[in-house]
């Protein structure tokens, strides 16, 4: 039998999703709090990296992940910033490709409550030096010198513009394609 949580209604799957991202954002355990983002990079390939979803804000579509400014997915949002996010939970059988746009704050109020609740956990993530990316001679010696992050943490917004939502159910699969906007969400059946 399929997950009774799930929705089966097509009002239901944009309020199933953003319940789904807003428990990502405060529950480590959910599949929806480690994400995949998909970015292109100079040369036009595709890259792909996982990230932790830090809060989700449904009024404004907006999902915050945490990063450091030396971050290869920095330079790609900086040329390109259509990017995506992809979740799979494997216990619902459930697959979300998002599509938006990503925006990098390093200042600002909205980066200065990031920056306090940072500060709580740890900040060695972003205050290895060198920085991310940089071969080094052995898996430790990127972690012997360290920075103040506060010149390299960054916040990446991401503004969800559509969401393609798969169940794979033991009964019968569903797809529904989700539009969200400023002003709501209109969602549509699509062939899974």
């Amino acid at each position: 039998m399929d997950d009774p949580s799930l929705p089966t209604d097509l009002n239901d799957i944009a309020p199933w999703i953003e319940r789904s991202l807003a428990r990502g954002a405060s529950d480590p355990r959910s599949a929806f709090h480690w994400l995949t983002l998909t970015s292109v990079d100079g040369t036009g390939r595709p890259q792909a990296r996982t990230v932790v979803l830090r809060e989700f804000c449904s009024s404004t579509n907006e999902l915050v992940i945490f990063t450091d400014r030396r971050s290869t997915k920095v330079a790609d949002v900086e040329r390109e910033p259509r990017t995506g996010l992809h979740v799979y939970d494997a216990r619902k059988r459930v697959q979300l490709r998002l599509e938006g746009s990503s925006q990098l704050e390093t200042c600002g109020e909205r980066w200065e409550r990031a920056w306090a609740r940072a500060k709580q956990g740890t900040l060695l993530d972003y205050g290895r030096e060198p920085g991310p990316g940089t071969p080094i001679d052995t898996p430790t010696s990127g972690e012997m010198a360290t920075i103040d992050s506060v010149d390299t943490f960054t916040v990446l917004i991401f503004t969800l513009q559509k969401a393609d939502y798969l169940h794979l159910g033991r009964e019968q699969h569903r797809r529904a394609q989700v539009n969200f906007t400023l002003e709501g969400s209109s969602a549509t059946w699509l062939v899974p």
